[in-house]
Formats: C-alpha cells, structure tokens, sequence
C-alpha cells in the first residue's frame, strides 16, 4: 500500500459483485498522485467482499465491512474513518473513471486553492433517448448548482464523483439532521459542510465518471423521486431559488408551445433552440455524453414542459405512500 496517501478512493458497494472488479481494473490504471483505495461492503448478500478482496495484491487496496447499520451514509463513514489520506474521493461501484487522470484532475483544486470539497460531473452510457433526457438532467442539475454557488449557494454535490477533506467529512458525525435520511450521502454534506470559499467544480473531462443510464423509465423516476425528496433539506433561500429558476423554464417552454401570443412563441422556441445548443456545447466541453445534435436540441424544450414537472407532481402525490 502507498505509504500517507494524498487521497482515498471511498466506495461504497452492496450487492456488486457483478461491477466491482470493472471499477477496480479501472482504478489499477489511475495516474497522479499517491493514492489508496477503499471499498465498504454494505451488508451484500452476494460475493461482492470476496471478489474485491482477491484484488488486494494487484493495488493500493483495503477492503473493510460496513461497521454501523446497513445504509450507504454508514459505508461511506467506515470508509472515511478508515481512510488515510488528507482527501477523501467518493464513486459508485457501477461507475468507472472515464479516463486515467481522474484521481489527478479531482485532486487538483486541493492543492492548488483553498478548496474544501470538490464536485465532478458524470458521463452517461447507454442507448436510447432515455439516456438523452437522463444526461440533460444531469446537466441541468450541474449547471442550477453553478449558479447557485456563485450566487453564494453551495448545495450540490452528486455522490459517484466529489470529493471532501477528510477532517470536514467526519465533522458529520456529529450532524443529527445528516444520519436522519438514508438519501443525501452527497447534497446533505455539503449543505452541512460547504462554505462558498472552499466549493469549487471540476469541469475537465478528463475528471469526469461513466456511469450506466438508467434502462427505464420507472427506475429513473424513482431515483428521481429520491432527489426531489431529499430537496426538502435544502436551505429555504435555495429551495425558493430553484422552485422560481425551474417554474419559470417550464412557464416559457409552455408558453412557446401554446402559442399565447406569436411573437411570445417563436421568442420562446427561438430560446431553447439556442438553449439546447448551447447545453450540447457545454456536456460535450465537460466530458459528458450529449450524443449527435439532431437529437439534442429537442431535449431541453421536452424535458422542461413535460418530464420535470411530471416528475415533481408525481413525487407529490406518491409523498405519503413511500417511507424513507
């Protein structure tokens, strides 16, 4: 093992024996600085601990179980408190860094600035229009937070690619609200820990994670649900901020489909038009998967005057029938 590693390379997995060694192969190949990695199994009912442990001798790796109640909050704890380095990485164990610089580009903030976390974005694989929506909520979500904190906002982060100091992270031990919820391992830290000076973005594509899209429509809008709940944490100012930013979108993206008044209309398709352009440019420059720009400029007009708020009334409607 790398001896006082820079960073660590926090996983938690449950249940993926099936991803792990391809995260782990990936992982082999990783240049930058010295570095460890850490893989929790929580709790899995397969073989996810054994085949993660055969591949101890081939890199910096441990390979630890779950200390406290089953829950990936709880994984991503052990890990932490196990970790060795100054700087704790977190990804998912069906992600896969989309290049050999990863670990190196995610880092450098740290040692450059006085950042205290450091937030990456996620390239979507797959087929389908599925994935097209999916990657352009993603984008969406990333771009909202980029406002967000430079308007002195910091409330995002996405699980499968930030990373943290380790003496901030364990600051959330001692955080009540934190442990409250199963969801928010990633946007609840950084609600508790942020400060706007030491939150920065990662936005090279080389710093970017490959994650597999969603197969389905019913298991993204339960992901989704997921989120939307979890948004119930956020601050008021942001909450209020993203409720007036999001209503806003899907007011002038129906207001160019009902056609209101002409001019409105061909002001408002003229908007996203440039809208989705724009967005196509900024994924692709990111490290994000937009696909072919045919299909791409269509998406964002779509996904804001039908998916998005399909997805908020129904997170609504099905409030009191989901637990935590």
């Amino acid at each position: 093992m790398s001896r006082n590693p820079v960073v660590s390379v926090v996983v938690a997995a449950r249940n993926e024996a099936d991803q792990i060694g391809r995260l782990l192969s990936a992982l082999r190949n990783q240049r930058g600085p010295a570095w460890e990695v850490l893989i929790v199994d929580d709790h899995s009912s397969d073989d996810t601990y054994e085949r993660a442990s055969r591949l101890q001798d081939s890199l910096p790796l441990r390979v630890l179980r779950n200390a406290y109640a089953q829950g990936k909050k709880y994984a991503l704890r052990t890990g932490v408190e196990a970790a060795q380095g100054e700087v704790v990485l977190f990804t998912d164990a069906d992600c896969i860094p989309c290049t050999e610089r990863w670990v190196a580009e995610m880092i450098e903030p740290f040692q450059s600035t006085d950042a205290d976390m450091v937030v990456g974005v996620s390239r979507l694989s797959g087929k389908g229009g599925l994935r097209l929506f999916q990657q352009y909520d993603h984008y969406w979500e990333v771009q909202q937070a980029r406002w967000l904190s430079a308007w002195g906002m910091p409330y995002w982060a996405v699980g499968r690619n930030w990373a943290c100091r380790r003496r901030l992270w364990l600051r959330l031990i001692d955080v009540p609200d934190f442990w409250r919820m199963p969801w928010g391992d990633d946007d609840l830290a950084v609600r508790f820990l942020a400060r706007p000076a030491g939150y920065h973005w990662q936005l090279s594509p080389e710093a970017a994670v490959c994650t597999p899209a969603e197969t389905t429509f019913r298991r993204w809008l339960r992901q989704k649900h997921r989120h939307i709940r979890g948004g119930v944490q956020y601050p008021f100012r942001v909450w209020m901020t993203l409720a007036l930013m999001n209503v806003g979108v899907t007011g002038a993206a129906w207001a160019a489909l009902l056609g209101v008044s002409r001019l409105l209309s061909i002001g408002m398709a003229a908007g996203f038009l440039l809208w989705g352009m724009y967005s196509r440019r900024r994924c692709a420059r990111w490290g994000m998967n937009p696909g072919p720009w045919w299909r791409w400029l269509s998406v964002p007009a779509l996904y804001h005057a039908f998916l998005f708020p399909w997805m908020y009334l129904t997170t609504l409607l099905s409030w009191r029938r989901r637990k935590w």
